[in-house]
């Protein structure tokens, strides 16, 4: 404990404040398998909660993004306070509904909002997998829009595929976004190895959802 504390103190001011959120944002994920290879969806919420704040250092045309993440959190979040039991994690969340055939209703079920946030998550992943490893003067929007090809892009129409693509041309370059992120001395290094153990974290548990939703049969919700 007072090896911890001593190594927080020699941080350089402001350290915590500008990669706190990324910090619980591994914290997050790596707590949502912690015990098993379970989702927990308690700590898969808090993590897109701070998945929001980086989405918030891309700009305000990025704002439509923060609000919709911010919708599908109070949704699932909602079902968990209601029935904790059958929404703790992301596999009793799926036989419950599965089971009682509310998948896909009127209102948007669990299944279906967490769906959505699961396909944006693999474009987080791609994201930061890119950033950790480009250069300094590397386009943000390039990366960017290759991530959402890859990813999101194969699930949204024309018309939102071009919107998104538009969105996504006055990003910054990667230089200026690490250091919107961190600006202290050192930050770069700081920055890359929290993008690096996120995705790394991020994808464990993108994965063990892919395969539930797959066991379900449930990708192809509307």
């Amino acid at each position: 404990m007072a090896r911890q504390v001593q190594r927080r103190s020699a941080e350089p001011m402001g350290y915590a404040q500008k990669v706190f959120d990324l910090g619980n944002v591994q914290c997050c994920f790596e707590k949502a398998f912690l015990v098993t290879d379970e989702v927990h969806l308690a700590n898969y919420c808090n993590a897109w909660r701070e998945l929001n704040k980086f989405l918030n250092t891309l700009g305000t045309l990025f704002t439509f993004a923060t609000n919709d993440v911010t919708e599908k959190v109070d949704i699932l979040e909602t079902y968990l306070k209601s029935n904790p039991e059958n929404y703790k994690t992301v596999n009793s969340m799926l036989k419950f509904e599965v089971d009682n055939k509310i998948t896909n209703t009127e209102k948007p079920s669990a299944s279906r909002t967490l769906l959505r946030l699961h396909r944006a998550l693999l474009y987080i992943i791609t994201i930061f997998e890119k950033l950790s490893s480009a250069g300094a003067d590397a386009k943000v929007s390039s990366i960017s829009k290759d991530a959402y090809r890859l990813t999101l892009g194969k699930h949204h129409p024309g018309l939102v595929r071009e919107a998104c693509n538009l969105a996504m041309n006055p990003l910054p370059s990667r230089s200026v976004l690490l250091h919107r992120i961190d600006s202290e001395e050192g930050a770069e290094v700081r920055v890359v190895t929290h993008l690096i153990n996120i995705a790394s974290s991020a994808r464990r548990v993108y994965d063990i959802t892919e395969a539930l939703y797959t066991q379900f049969k449930l990708h192809d919700l509307p």
